[in-house]
Parts: structure tokens; C-alpha cells; sequence
């Protein structure tokens, strides 16, 4: 590692860093790695360390090697964190397994340790997802009454779950709510409001929203280009949909808004997406005309 061949020799702070960085880049395997020689190197994991290789593992559904790691940071006597709690809570919610991460949550609590808005968000999103707003709301009102201020994530995600029950003004209506809270709507906000319309025929409203969003300087991501180039084919606008993506080669428009070298291969996608609705309305019409 080029980190050992300096004359200052890292330090463990030095190989978290590393560790949650490969992580992040879909590098476990290595990361796993470097964590099994911090022995040799005469270092000890801290919990900073088992939290990011447990998130890196947990992303991936790891869910074997996840429980080894957990059983060895008990084994090691490293007290599990809010950290660990959530990032338990969020995996298991993401996967749909709500009974384990509720099992989790409550383990939390027993042991006094204090989850905060993110790990309520985590059990939130996990119900708003399988469209069981009850427990949504439910673990909404139970953060409220600790004293934890939901912030947009929060409402982000209760407006995803009543897209998926067909609440759409229930939907609306918190979208519109949200500034009176304090809150200001991100580009996840208005790309959810404005799936949740297309999928209920209101395209007049999802393309206000985007026009309202641009107003804002908020600039879409590829989740938002991909909705709204759906949106226009679904209603014929095929012209303005290849506009549109014309447009953002010119700006280069990226999910993350600073790796331009991601910019051809959302491109692409979108490219793809686009003339697979072309050939779709061509069959359309062709049916029509038969």
C-alpha cells in the first residue's frame, strides 16, 4: 500500500479511511482485505472500522459474512454503537424484513442505546416501501414523541409510501406541507412526486414540478432525467424528450454532479430508455393502423 511506504506510518484512522472508501467503491473483497492484516501491522479494529466494513457487506446482501463480523466484535468486547444499530436497521429494512429490523430496533433500546431520526428514517422507509403507511406513521409519531425533529428523508420517503398505496393527495399534500415544516424539497422530493403522478395519468402536474425545480436551480439526477423522459414519451412529446436529452449531453449532467466520468454511461442509459419508448409508441401506431 502506498499509505506504508512514507516515512509516517498510518495510523488506524488512516486505514478506516481506506477501508470505508473501498467500500463505497464496490471494493469489499479488498477492503476485508486490509482488515485482516491490521493484526500484523501491530493495530487494532476499532468500532469506526467494523461499522464500515458491516455497511459495506450489508449493501451487498452479505448477509453471512455480516453476522461473523458482528459475532466477532462482541468476541472482541466492541460495544455496539447507534451506528451499528442503524446500519442493521436499514439493511434488514431495505430487504424488506421488517420483523428483524423491528427485532433490532428494540434490541437497540434494551441495551440504552439512543437510535436517532436516521435510524427511525431507516424503519420509516422500510414500511413506506412495502406501502404499510400504518407502521409508517406509527414509527413516524413514536420519533416525534422522543423529541427527534423528521426531517425531508423522512417525508421523502412517507411520499414514496403514499404513492404506493395510490394515496396521491395524501402525497400532495405533504409535499406542499413540507415548507411550512422548515424544510426545503430536494431533487429526491420532486422526483418522487413526480413518478407518483406520471403512474396516475397527472403529467400536466409532474411537469409543473420540473419546471418548478429548474426555477430553484436544482439540478436533476439521473433518476429525475429518466422520469421525466418517460413522462413525455408516455404523452406523445417524443420531439421534446430527445430535446431534452440533447440538453443534458450539452451540460453533462451527472448523478453526483462532480465524476464527469459517469456522465457517458448515464447517457447511454438514457439514450437506451428513450428509444426503447420510441419503439414502442412505433408499435402503438402500427397496431392503430391495422
Amino acid at each position: 500500500m502506498i499509505l506504508e511506504k512514507g516515512r509516517c506510518k498510518p495510523n488506524i484512522k488512516a486505514y478506516n479511511t481506506v477501508i470505508d472508501s473501498l467500500c463505497k467503491d464496490r471494493m469489499v473483497d479488498d477492503a476485508l482485505q486490509i482488515f485482516s492484516k491490521l493484526a500484523e501491522k501491530g493495530m487494532s479494529a476499532n468500532i469506526v472500522t467494523y461499522n464500515f466494513l458491516l455497511h459495506g457487506l450489508c449493501n451487498f446482501c452479505r448477509w453471512k459474512e455480516a453476522k461473523y463480523l458482528l459475532n466477532e466484535m462482541v468476541a472482541h468486547k466492541i460495544s455496539l454503537d447507534m451506528v451499528t444499530f442503524t446500519i442493521l436497521v436499514d439493511a434488514y429494512s431495505k430487504e424488506g424484513l421488517l420483523k428483524d429490523a423491528e427485532d433490532v430496533f428494540k434490541i437497540m433500546r434494551q441495551l440504552n442505546v439512543q437510535p436517532d431520526v436516521i435510524t427511525y428514517n431507516a424503519l420509516i422507509d422500510g414500511y413506506c416501501l412495502l406501502g404499510d403507511m400504518n407502521k409508517a406513521l406509527e414509527v413516524f409519531d413514536s420519533a416525534v414523541g422522543m423529541g427527534l425533529k423528521p426531517n425531508i428523508v423522512t417525508y421523502n420517503s412517507l411520499m414514496n409510501g403514499y404513492f404506493k398505496r395510490g394515496h396521491v393527495n395524501e402525497a400532495w399534500r405533504l409535499f406542499l406541507e413540507i415548507p411550512c415544516k422548515g424544510l426545503e424539497h430536494t431533487v429526491v422530493s420532486y422526483s418522487t412526486m413526480m413518478q407518483g403522478l406520471f403512474r396516475v395519468g397527472r403529467f400536466t402536474d409532474g411537469f409543473k414540478l420540473f419546471e418548478e425545480m429548474q426555477a430553484r436551480k436544482l439540478s436533476p439526477d439521473i433518476m429525475t432525467c429518466s422520469i421525466l423522459l418517460k413522462g413525455l414519451c408516455r404523452v406523445g412529446r417524443i420531439t421534446e424528450a430527445f430535446s431534452f436529452l440533447r440538453m443534458m449531453k450539452g451540460q453533462c449532467i451527472c448523478s453526483t454532479n462532480y465524476l464527469p466520468k459517469i456522465c457517458s454511461p448515464m447517457f447511454l442509459h438514457l439514450t437506451s430508455l428513450l428509444g426503447h419508448f420510441v419503439k414502442k409508441e412505433k408499435c402503438k401506431r402500427l397496431r392503430i393502423c391495422l
